[in-house]
């Protein structure tokens, strides 16, 4: 293929390495850092599986652990805005007497 005109490189481009010269490429707006969080949390949600598997002998046995984790931390959360049950007298707060 022949250009018509003779084509010249700019004086910095001449001057300056291949590999020190800027690339075309378009930055990303930072999608990928969300993605890696998220991936990351998975990752480490799965390793926690994985172990404590490994500790109770089952994945069931891990679940209900985290379950009983996620109800004393929702128990406690609750408590702490004043909207806990009350559970003790045996009356749910939708009840009226």
């Amino acid at each position: 293929m022949r250009f018509p005109e003779v084509v010249h490189m700019t004086d910095d481009a001449a001057h300056s390495p291949v590999w020190a010269r800027t690339s075309k490429r378009r930055k990303s707006g930072g999608g990928g850092a969300f993605l890696g969080l998220i991936v990351t949390l998975l990752a480490l949600f799965g390793a926690l599986i994985l172990g404590l598997s490994i500790k109770e002998g089952s994945v069931a046995g891990a679940g209900t652990m985290i379950d009983g984790w996620i109800v004393a931390g929702r128990t406690t959360i609750l408590e702490a805005v004043g909207k806990a049950p009350a559970t003790a007298e045996g009356t749910t707060p939708l009840t009226t007497q």
